[in-house]
């Protein structure tokens, strides 16, 4: 079931009502095939990668160096 209130028109309320129906049902029938799984892979591999550069850049942060200091 959708809903959809997005705009004053029930033409307009309908019509995107039925978009997101259909991307739904492709999503539940085609999995990561379907247009959406495409866009959240994509989406996916894109951030896996700026986290990849951001570790070649900067290094890894050691999470021994905090809490070995007991300074107040």
């Amino acid at each position: 079931m959708v809903v959809c209130q997005d705009t004053r028109s029930l033409h307009q309320n309908r019509k995107l009502a039925m978009k997101r129906l259909k991307d739904k049902l492709d999503l539940q029938l085609n999995g990561s095939e379907s247009k959406i799984g495409k866009k959240v892979e994509k989406l996916r591999a894109r951030k896996h990668k700026r986290r990849q550069r951001a570790k070649k850049k900067y290094g890894q942060p050691d999470a021994g160096d905090d809490a070995g200091s007991d300074d107040p």
